[in-house]
């Protein structure tokens, strides 16, 4: 499945055509297009990223034109385009169509959405689609890919690697085989903060399932705070999983949030990307349990 997207993704890199992203949200959308920008002839420029919902006009729209002019101009979620920003895309690719010429910012567009469904309904262009359709391309969702779940799982450890002091030490058989059970409606997305957790959790040692039940917790964010114990909480090994193992998970959030801060040296907004989960969130977990910051 990647080989032959990777494949597409090369194809419309080679060369200036409109190209509509599509796929569910997580998949990786904006990571295709910025792929796409980087191998294209434009690749040694900054590409520009606007979202549609920011867009509530045409002149935010042809604003955002005249500032990509000589690179891509990426624009997430262009089912949320307004009425007005979508008149003055059509006619900014009707014109770049007619000039025969690579003029003008490339255009690439990602959706969620079935836009013909829209378009049925009175709430996209017609035309508009169709010219965004030029080249499409469509991000399976992780589920139709579980087979690809190995490499990307050793992708994320080493970039997880290179923004802590943990050494990779992989990832156990058990384990691979506990992510491809999965049903990943969050895609990409879902996968690289659960593995991030993972890693954080196993704090140096192989992952292991224990793990990884530990990252996937839906309750990870909104557990109640319990007492704690003040300050940094100390490392522990994990050994063979019994029940004797099995920790209040208060304590588990405890230790996962302060391996995360020494992990970013206490840079609390880079500790709440690797947990995937929201700044204003972890600031109340480190008052909640006394969490010093370094």
């Amino acid at each position: 499945v990647m080989r032959r997207l990777n494949g597409t993704l090369r194809r419309a890199a080679d060369g200036d055509v409109t190209v509509l992203i599509e796929g569910a949200r997580g998949a990786g959308k904006s990571l295709a297009a910025r792929m796409i920008h980087c191998k294209s002839r434009r690749g040694s420029n900054p590409i520009e990223t606007q979202s549609a919902t920011t867009i509530t006009d045409a002149s935010q729209l042809e604003q955002a034109l005249e500032d990509a002019r000589e690179t891509t101009l990426l624009i997430d979620d262009i089912e949320h385009l307004s009425a007005t920003a979508q008149q003055a895309l059509v006619h900014f690719l009707k014109r770049r169509s007619q000039a025969n010429a690579d003029s003008g910012a490339r255009i690439i567009a990602t959706t969620s959405v079935k836009l013909p469904e829209l378009v049925a309904r009175g709430k996209f262009r017609e035309d508009l689609y169709y010219r965004l359709h030029a080249f499409p391309v469509a991000l399976p969702a992780l589920r139709e890919r579980l087979e690809d779940l190995p490499e990307l799982v050793d992708l994320m450890l080493d970039h997880c690697a290179t923004q802590s002091s943990y050494k990779p030490h992989g990832i156990t058989t058990n384990a691979v085989s506990h992510l491809q059970t999965m049903s990943w409606p969050g895609n990409m997305t879902q996968l690289e903060n659960v593995v991030r957790r993972a890693y954080l959790t196993a704090g140096g040692e192989p992952i292991d399932v224990q793990h990884l039940e530990v990252a996937a917790s839906p309750t990870a964010e909104t557990a109640n705070p319990g007492s704690g114990t003040p300050g940094e909480v100390v490392d522990e090994g994990h050994g063979e999983l019994t029940e004797d193992s099995i920790r209040p998970f208060e304590e588990e959030e405890q230790r996962l949030l302060s391996r995360a801060l020494r992990a970013t040296s206490g840079n609390v907004r880079r500790a709440a990307q690797l947990l995937g989960i929201g700044r204003a969130t972890l600031y109340r977990k480190i008052q909640q349990y006394r969490l010093r910051l370094q």
